[in-house]
């Protein structure tokens, strides 16, 4: 099957969770070349283009997900073996409970509430979600200044990444994914009513 559809904007590649599944599972097995990659890849059905399958292979080191070393003449890409435990990390474990068809916009509501501010497509991919469906591309001024605070914190955004805002708000789903979040960090459960409608029945009493 030829891979056709990837979505190339100069630096910037979009890795939907299907490709990035099919990587994965192979450099499972060993780690490999691009070239080596590409031949795996195309037993299995997977036809990319070299230039394609390399986008998608820096795009997931940038995002932490795999490792590259260069033995000449070729570069080598494995599985990171500590992935960096960070917020999207948290998000994306949390957004594994939800459907996965809203998991994108479940991402999107969460970065921008808990970050007060627009948010990168290439922030969502670090949760590893598809990327949302309903988004609205951000006019904010402080594009840069985003871009750089993320920088210094060693997230590199590519200078065409889309700038996103989300299209609705969902406060049951929002606290949803918060909650989960902090059960990651803290044993919340010894501090817990057993009174499974509380929750509901006090999103429902919210103005």
């Amino acid at each position: 099957m030829e891979a056709n559809n990837e979505k190339l904007s100069g630096q910037s590649v979009q890795v939907d969770i299907v490709t990035r599944e099919i990587i994965l599972d192979e450099l499972q097995k060993s780690e490999k070349s691009i070239s080596g990659l590409q031949k795996a890849l195309k037993e299995r059905g997977y036809n990319y283009h070299r230039l394609v399958l390399t986008g998608y292979l820096n795009a997931l080191v940038d995002l932490g997900i795999l490792a590259e070393k260069e033995i000449k003449p070729s570069r080598i890409y494995s599985i990171r073996e500590n992935p960096q435990k960070d917020i999207y990390y948290f998000l994306g474990e949390a957004i594994k409970t939800f459907n996965e068809d809203e998991a994108g916009d479940v991402c999107l509501i969460t970065l921008t509430f808990l970050f007060n501010r627009p948010v990168f497509m290439r922030e969502i991919e670090k949760c590893g979600v598809d990327l949302p469906r309903n988004y609205k591309k951000s006019k904010s001024p402080k594009r840069e200044e985003y871009m750089k605070a993320l920088d210094n914190n060693g997230i590199k955004i590519p200078p065409t990444n889309m700038l996103v805002e989300p299209t609705f708000k969902n406060n049951d789903t929002l606290f949803k994914a918060l909650k989960i979040i902090i059960s990651y960090s803290y044993d919340i459960t010894r501090y817990s009513s057993q009174d499974a409608d509380y929750f509901q029945r006090t999103l429902e009493e919210m103005p």
